[in-house]
């Protein structure tokens, strides 16, 4: 079948499949990308529900139980949502730039964790209190939940610094995923360029038009 098909249509097809594995290869890296800056929006919005949720704790008029539950439940679930994406992204090849940051957040994030579970341990007392039938007022309440203020306040510092460095992770591989589009762009725009050239030649040249006629074939066009 091959042999029988016009030269201009073989490297149509050749280079159609080059164009179709050019746009393969780009589309796999940009979708990698996008995977990873999703994972990292995902870590970095979870981020900001455990602070929600400790802002919650530390909150004095937020003493019903069931609220106080849904809290912890709440910070439990942004936890694990961080634990996930820190375990994905932890095993990815990063880039010298990308890998000097991530080596800067790991430090601060068991920090500011520590941190964040000293708020906990302070406000799980408070509760052990409320339920042993403490008064609001009651002088030791009070001192927990002044330990606890200062310990979020102490905690949020850290915070702030992971979600720095977070956006500068994102904003990072953002700009890695606009750059590998715009050369995906480029190679297919080149690919289709030398696409059409190769059709255009392949219709002015067939191995019939080239092949040796012999000179009396030459004398004869010749004298017409």
């Amino acid at each position: 079948m091959l042999k029988k098909m016009k030269l201009g249509m073989k490297l149509a097809i050749a280079f159609c499949a080059l164009a179709l594995i050019a746009v393969i290869i780009g589309a796999v890296g940009i979708n990698g990308l996008n995977s990873l800056m999703r994972n990292l929006d995902e870590m970095k919005e979870a981020l900001g529900e455990v602070l929600v949720g400790e802002r919650g704790l530390v909150n004095r008029s937020m003493m019903r139980s069931d609220l106080r539950k849904s809290q912890y439940s709440f910070i439990d679930g942004a936890l694990k949502k961080t634990d996930e994406g820190w375990k994905r992204y932890e095993t990815l090849p990063k880039t010298v730039e990308e890998a000097k940051i991530w080596s800067e957040f790991k430090p601060l994030w068991k920090t500011w964790r520590a941190k964040h579970e000293y708020v906990r341990r302070l406000s799980e007392k408070k509760n052990e209190l409320a339920a042993a039938g403490v008064e609001l007022g009651d002088s030791r309440l009070t001192e927990l939940d002044e330990r606890a203020f200062t310990a979020s306040l102490a905690a949020r510092t850290d915070w702030l610094s992971l979600n720095k460095s977070l956006q500068s992770l994102i904003e990072l591989n953002g700009k890695a995923a606009l750059s590998e589009g715009k050369a995906a762009d480029r190679t297919q725009a080149s690919a289709l360029a030398t696409l059409i050239v190769a059709i255009l030649i392949g219709k002015k040249w067939s191995p019939r038009d080239t092949a040796f006629k012999g000179p009396g074939h030459y004398r004869k066009k010749a004298r017409k």
